[in-house]
């Protein structure tokens, strides 16, 4: 009895896309998964904290203004400062800034104090800081992966944002029902440190 050859061609071969092969490329997409998950954790989070607040439509409404009315405002500015100075420091200061907002909020719900014109001030500084942290990403993976890979890392990165909002989201509702809102706050600024972390090493 003789074995049917296998065709080579029938043969499933996984090709692990060509920018996580960059060195320099695998912590950002690491960076841009944890980002993703403590974004929509936190805003999950802070959605919880408006309705509890007041029924009225209008004001949940605004949460979503603050959040995405800078990239509309601030981003022509944001993206003439990341032509002048380093990319990937500027993403690593977004990394400690949302950190340390991300505490400060928690330190004003343990206290009682996140009222909502506080929660649409801190919507508006994590909404600011995302749209910093996206433009300078974009740029400095561009640099890093080329022209060739760069539609790949875009493509990735789109994978990394609905992880996020789909795991995220869950999670935020998760945290809300296991721990105090504060708690929830002060680790997602550990998480976010630990991107500054990560992006330490990585080069100019």
């Amino acid at each position: 009895m003789t074995k049917s050859p296998v065709s080579s061609s029938s043969r499933v071969v996984f090709h692990v896309p060509r920018p996580l092969k960059h060195p320099a490329y695998r912590p950002i997409w690491g960076v841009t998964v944890s980002g993703s998950l403590v974004r929509f954790i936190d805003y999950t989070i802070v959605a919880w904290l408006l309705v509890h607040q007041t029924e009225n439509v209008f004001s949940i409404s605004l949460l979503i203004f603050f959040r995405w009315i800078p990239f509309i405002f601030l981003g022509p500015a944001i993206g003439a400062l990341i032509d002048r100075y380093s990319r990937i420091s500027i993403l690593r200061l977004t990394q400690l800034g949302m950190a340390l907002s991300a505490a400060g909020f928690g330190i004003a719900v343990a206290t009682d104090s996140a009222s909502p014109p506080v929660i649409y001030f801190y919507t508006g500084v994590m909404g600011s800081l995302f749209m910093t942290e996206t433009q300078s990403k974009l740029a400095y993976v561009s640099a890093v992966v080329g022209r060739t890979s760069l539609g790949s890392a875009i493509a990735l990165d789109v994978v990394a944002i609905h992880m996020g909002w789909f795991i995220g989201s869950n999670l935020g509702g998760f945290f809300v029902s296991l721990m105090n809102p504060a708690v929830a706050f002060f680790i997602i600024s550990g998480l976010l440190i630990l991107n500054y972390w990560f992006m330490r090493t990585l080069p100019s």
